[in-house]
């Protein structure tokens, strides 16, 4: 009973609730249930008499309701209000199917239905849409859009329902061979390029060949193609793939007795592939642990640098910890499960005098009662608060206060208007009839038009203030020719999609690719991959290292292919979530601030030294080992045995090549030479944190203090005649005249001192030969010397007089000098800057951009084109302040308002293609999960996913038994919460960004790409997702309404009436369940889309979406679904015995 003040009626929340229904002095049929979690977190929910859920009420208080069987106009509606207040209406009719719903705001969707129940129509509010038709067997053999001209997509079929070919808008065609057990064994692309597949007798497949391979032998060729092996479970135990440079990369898996991946190993294949396959030479081993609720505990790693997680009694994520990288990664949830703070704790973040002292950088979010996120609090201290339409559309967001943007939207839910926080507006419009945005303009400052084929693919993008674009493509959607006014690009491509050739403005440029699509020669240059077929060596020259995760570790930059033009050295850093924290180039650190998978703060600072030893300990002075190491720039003298001093602080990374002097007196280095000072000078080493990029021309140990006095420096040699190399000045004055006398030879700075000084430097250098006759070889002051700065010093071997210092030597210093004087003109490097970004609705989407530098904040609003990346960027008043264009595969340019090109942003704005973190250092933009080239035009580290787009039954993550990926396999094959959160995250990076490029991936993975037309909804966009049932998946009024189940002929039935499963299935109160749930629904629907539909195509683009639609919807709304479900699978019923669960009930 719930009126007896006993129970669940007690609770004030659920007292309040049956007041406001009038039930305190009456009965009514119906239940009552509370779910309690481990951490003591309890919700309720109320059911009528049918078992439906009537009042949901979550941990904190916030309730939702469902009103059901109300009548309109000969139809059944049903009523679901939220935590806000905000209703959704469905209607439906005798049948139960949805005819109509109507939004918070009162836009209706309708469907129409033929006789049998197909649905063959869908019309938003402003009667965009599609209709669909269907054979005698109820199979969808055509899909149109509403646009004019109609584009129409077309299927048929065997007579075992098998789909025999595809046409689409275009008229092209895709065809399929199965065989007798309905395994596709043959695709035959729209440029008849063959791919075959091939399986063992209980239907998984073993091999698959592609159309690149089909001349060699197709499935014959094995080198040619990829091999798979199982186990007696039928678990994926080997996979090796064609030949690359290094061979065929070979993976084994190893899995414990319930089936969880215990082990990858991954090396190339020695001889033949089978069951038991054999490794020639060295290979990478990951290891996974587990704790007893399945649960990610360890990844270790041969080395020992291992990844820990731990979590809570509910289940959630708590921390993750990567002894790699020296990164720990908080997170805490409030009763709700909602992710409350972020923080990330590194033990080298800041300097507390000259010790390195730990850091924990946090961010804190707030939400709303239904869920969406209110604000967010930077580990700046400043917040960001956005609100919300009353269908969920983001409405409007600040920045302390301050509007950054508001924005709004068409009946349809698409961006019609968003007003930066400068005042400036900005118009959104769309092809008539579609989602296709058709143009993007802010009077003065951007005015781009687009036009499409009727496959949707992007023919021309018109710009009313810069130079517009053209696109040709070929039968299977790939971009062959592109112009931007007199600038042109062709490509000539493989069947599979590699690049033959390119001709750029009419110079032709060749290129060899391997049979596993790795690009290996361009032009006369040759390409280096390692074992796991990431790039080494690009076309540049520049040399790249990875982790055993496959991320980005260092790159070495030559003097040709820097921006600076000195060369640069680069180290990357990560979390144990695999997202970036820190970047060092040279001596500068910056480091990204994450919330979720978005940086929301960037911290510039001079690079420390790594360790504590570094600065005062055992390191002090430098390593030998440092000092074998090449220099950014190569260093002025060649050859080896040169012994490299940079002069700088203590507390300043020291460069690569070099050891350093600190200014202390002369004595023995803690790396066992003798050298230093005539006086102690460490108050005279100084770091500029200035305009030229390395760290040995930033840094200097004044010899003539401003207070007055001389010191000379002096180090201990064996007699004989030396070539040494002194660079003196100062990054950022010019108020020192550097005149030495360096071992006896005395040089002159013929430029000396201008007074009073400005915000130039001035370097001077000198390549002498010294004879040391006395053990020492000392640098002082000259006469007439002024305010003289040491920056380093180079010291060859001992050899012949006259004939150390060559024109080459002399040559190499008077270029680096006149290029470092050059550098100090230019913009100085905001050392200890802050930047931070806003972001709007989709991941890359930064609204606003501020930066801080002491106690001076500049505010800049970006603009972009159609998929996010920027092409221009504002400042307060509205005045434009750069603009930024991009080539067909994404290379950046930047120009003045005035058009003069920048060879790097004024405003340190690093942002690229689609919104992704550009690498100035290094050209590639990182794209979380891989690094993509502009140049090359693709991605430099193999796919994980790409291996999956077929049919890969035996998957390491999920173990599968079946050739089909369909949602049976998806949702029944014994899975690990390791691997489901592994793949869930490759997905989610590649969701976010599906319609901002497109991949035109073969079978085999070649990761050629190129720019799509499509923006992130304009393939297909679900108006008003919200789920009356608050399920979004399955049974329901509403299911197969909001997002129709098969979408271009793609039935994702399976995948919801699964995932309804899995959250009736009982899982003894774990909440973390529901996430596996809800992940695998994700995946689910993904790989049914990229099994079915080549990636970048208009159905690709509309599975992807509408995996994160349904993902997003069951994760933010299914908790009470999820409760339900496990209350009906624990709990045990009247009259019956067993279940278990933490819950409690009460019958009204």
């Amino acid at each position: 009973c719930l009126t007896d003040g006993v129970g669940l009626d007690a609770v004030p929340t659920v007292a309040a609730v049956l007041s406001d229904l009038g039930l305190a002095g009456g009965l009514v049929d119906g239940s009552a249930i509370a779910i309690r979690d481990p951490l003591g977190a309890t919700s309720y929910e109320l059911r009528d008499g049918l078992g439906r859920s009537a009042i949901r009420i979550d941990a904190l208080g916030h309730r939702s309701s469902r009103t059901y069987d109300l009548v309109e106009a000969g139809l059944v509606a049903t009523v679901q209000t939220d935590a806000l207040g905000h209703a959704v209406r469905v209607v439906s009719d005798a049948a139960g199917r949805p005819r109509q719903q109507v939004d918070a705001l009162g836009y209706a969707t309708t469907a129409g239905f033929d006789a049998v129940g197909h649905q063959v129509k869908m019309r938003d509010a402003m009667s965009v849409g599609w209709n669909a038709g269907y054979d005698a067997l109820g199979r969808l053999v055509s899909r149109s859009n509403t646009r004019t001209p109609v584009g129409t997509t077309i299927w048929s079929y065997d007579l075992d329902g098998n789909r025999l070919s595809e046409t689409d808008a275009l008229g092209k065609t895709e065809t399929s061979v199965y065989d007798a057990r309905n395994r596709r064994i043959q695709l035959t692309d729209r440029l008849n390029g063959i791919t075959r597949f091939a399986y063992d007798l209980v239907g998984n497949l073993t091999q698959i060949s592609d159309a690149d391979n089909e001349p060699g032998g197709g499935l014959a060729n094995l080198a040619g193609t990829t091999q798979y092996a199982y186990d007696a479970r039928n678990l994926l135990i080997g996979e090796a793939f064609p030949t690359g440079q290094q061979g065929r990369t070979l993976r084994v898996y190893a899995y414990d007795a319930v089936r969880r991946l215990s082990g990858r190993t991954v090396g190339i294949l020695a001889g033949a592939f089978s069951a038991t396959p054999a490794f020639a030479g060295a290979v990478t081993t990951t290891t996974y642990v587990y704790d007893a609720a399945n649960r990610l505990t360890t990844r270790g790693y041969g080395d020992g640098l291992n990844d820990g997680f731990g979590y809570d009694a509910a289940g959630r994520l708590t921390s993750a910890t990567s002894a790699r990288y020296a990164t720990t990664v908080g997170r805490a949830y409030d009763a709700a499960n909602r992710l409350t703070s972020e923080s990330l704790s590194v033990p080298d973040g800041t300097l507390v005098g000259t010790t390195l002292a730990p850091t924990t950088w946090t961010v804190g979010s707030a939400y709303l009662d239904d869920n969406s996120l209110a604000n967010q609090t930077y580990p700046t201290g400043s917040v960001v608060t956005r609100t919300y339409t009353d269908r969920h559309e983001l409405a409007t967001v600040s920045l302390g206060g301050s509007p950054v943007s508001s924005r709004v939207y068409d009946a349809s839910g698409r961006l019609s208007t968003a007003t930066a926080g400068n005042g400036l507006v900005e118009t959104w419009s769309y092809v008539a009839g579609d989602y296709l945005v058709a143009g993007i303009t802010v009077p003065g400052v951007t005015g781009f038009g687009y036009t499409y084929d009727a496959a949707s693919r992007k023919l021309s993008e018109t710009d009313s203030i810069a130079t517009g674009q053209t696109f040709g493509y070929d039968h299977a959607g790939r971009l062959t020719a592109w112009t931007a006014g007199a600038a042109t690009q062709s490509w000539d491509l493989t069947k599979v999609g590699d690049w033959s050739s390119t001709t750029r403005n009419g110079v032709p440029e060749a290129r060899v690719n391997s049979a596993v699509h790795e690009a290996t020669q361009v032009g006369p240059n040759i390409l280096q991959y390692d074992v796991q077929g990431n790039l080494t060596k690009d076309e540049k020259g520049t040399a790249l290292a990875w982790d055993p995760e496959n991320r980005l570790t260092r790159a070495r930059v030559t003097r040709d292919a820097s921006p600076s033009g000195f060369g640069s050295l680069a180290s990357y850093r990560y979390d144990a979530l695999g997202r970036r924290i820190a970047k060092t180039v040279d001596g500068l650190t910056t480091v990204y601030l994450p919330a979720g998978a978005q940086t929301v703060v960037e911290l510039d600072r001079p690079a420390l030294p790594p360790t504590q030893a570094a600065i005062d300990g055992a390191e002090a002075d430098g390593t030998l080992a440092n000092l074998g190491l090449a220099p950014a720039s190569g260093g002025i003298l060649p050859g080896a045995g040169v012994t490299r001093i940079n002069f700088q602080p203590s507390t300043t990374v020291t460069p690569p090549g070099f050891i350093r002097d600190t200014g202390k007196t002369a004595d023995v280095r803690t790396n066992g030479l003798s050298y230093g000072w005539s006086a102690d000078s460490t108050a005279q080493a100084i770091v500029r944190g200035g305009a030229v990029p390395l760290v040995e021309y930033d840094t200097f140990v004044q010899a003539q203090p401003d207070a007055g006095g001389s010191n000379s420096w002096s180090i201990t040699l064996p007699n004989g005649t030396y070539p040494v190399v002194v660079v003196a000045g100062d990054a950022l004055s010019t108020e020192q005249t550097n005149h030495l006398d360096i071992g006896g030879v005395a040089v002159t700075d013929t430029t000396p001192s201008t007074t009073p000084g400005y915000q130039a430097g001035n370097f001077d250098g000198y390549a002498v030969e010294v004879t040391v006759t006395a053990g020492t070889l000392t640098i002082a002051p000259g006469t007439g010397a002024y305010r003289a700065k040491l920056c380093f010093v180079e010291i060859g071997q001992a050899g012949t007089p006259g004939t150390l210092i060559t024109p080459e030597i002399t040559a190499t210093l008077a270029a680096r000098i006149a290029q470092a004087n050059a550098e100090t003109g230019a913009n100085p490097i905001a050392r200890n800057g802050v930047r931070e970004f806003v972001y709007g609705s989709y991941v890359d989407e930064v609204l606003c951009y501020q930066t801080t530098v002491g106690v001076v904040s500049s505010r800049y609003y970006p603009h972009f084109n159609h998929f996010y990346s920027v092409a221009a960027l504002t400042d307060a008043s509205g005045a434009v302040v750069e603009r930024y264009s991009y080539d067909a595969y994404g290379k950046r340019q930047i120009t003045a308002p005035g058009g003069a090109v920048r060879a790097k942003s004024s405003v340190g704005w690093d942002r690229g293609l689609t919104g992704y973190i550009l690498d100035s250092e290094t050209g590639l933009l990182h794209a979380r999960a891989r690094q993509y080239s502009p140049t090359l035009g693709r991605f430099v580290g193999r796919d994980g996913l790409s291996y999956l787009v077929a049919m890969i039954p035996g998957d390491p993550v999920w173990g599968q038994s079946r050739p089909r990926m369909d949602s049976e396999t998806v949702y029944h094959s014994p899975v690990t919460r390791e691997g489901i959160l592994r793949e869930a995250a490759r997905l989610v990076r590649l969701l976010a960004k599906v319609d901002a490029r497109r991949e035109r991936q073969p079978t085999l993975g070649a990761v050629t790409s190129y720019i799509d037309g499509q923006n992130l909804y304009g393939a297909y966009f679900i108006p008003n997702a919200t789920d009356a049932t608050g399920n979004a998946c399955g049974s329901g009024p509403i299911g197969d309404f909001m997002v129709p189940d098969s979408i271009g002929g793609l039935d994702i039935s399976g995948c919801c009436i699964n995932h309804d499963k899995c959250y009736d299935t009982c899982h003894r109160g774990d909440f973390s369940k529901k996430d596996d749930c809800d992940i695998k629904l994700l995946l689910c629907i993904s790989r049914l889309t990229r099994w079915r539909y080549p990636i970048g195509s208009d159905g690709f683009r509309a599975g992807m979406n509408l995996a994160q639609v349904y993902y997003n919807a069951v994760r933010l709304q299914g908790g009470p679904a999820y409760y339900a479900g496990q209350e009906k699978a624990c709990c045990p019923k009247p009259g019956t015995s067993g279940g278990s669960g933490s819950g409690s009930g009460s019958n009204p």
